[in-house]
């Protein structure tokens, strides 16, 4: 398979659960309601494959980069490391879980006078996020080089 391959299947999941959301929110509703920790879900599911999309098409650079990233040897060290992190799903699926946690444990605090966690957002994004890595693994079952 290809780095278009994976960057098409990251793009089709992305969307589909994009579409999910917007269908639920124009119809029954999700900001602002009881149903909101549906939205941490489906952030947690989606969200990871984003990233592996847009940064799969990185992979597999070519032998003899560009010349002036050929010149700067540390610099073509650097991009090569950066990108062998940056094309792996668990790389974005901590980045997606270390910005749900910050955003649940920080950023919704500040609007609040006494600090009290959403357990009901807090749980709905890491099941989300544990089931974006369960369906990871089933694609790569399915595609070793997904």
């Amino acid at each position: 398979m290809s780095k278009t391959f994976t960057t098409t299947v990251s793009a089709v999941i992305f969307t589909a659960v994009c579409l999910l959301v917007l269908s639920i929110e124009y119809t029954a509703g999700l900001v602002g309601t009881s149903h909101y920790y549906l939205g941490h879900f489906f952030f947690g599911l989606a969200f990871p494959y984003l990233g592996y999309g847009v940064f799969s098409l990185g992979r597999d650079l070519p032998e003899k980069p560009a010349n002036w990233v050929y010149a700067r040897p540390a610099l073509h060290r650097a991009l090569t490391r950066f990108l062998a992190v940056a094309t792996h799903f668990y790389f974005w699926l901590g980045v997606t879980t270390f910005w749900h946690l910050g955003n649940e444990l920080w950023e919704d605090q500040k609007t609040r006078a006494v600090f009290s966690v959403d357990l009901d957002h807090l749980t709905a994004g890491i099941i989300g996020l544990v089931l974006s890595a369960a369906i990871y693994e089933a694609i790569r079952k399915q595609w070793p080089q997904f």
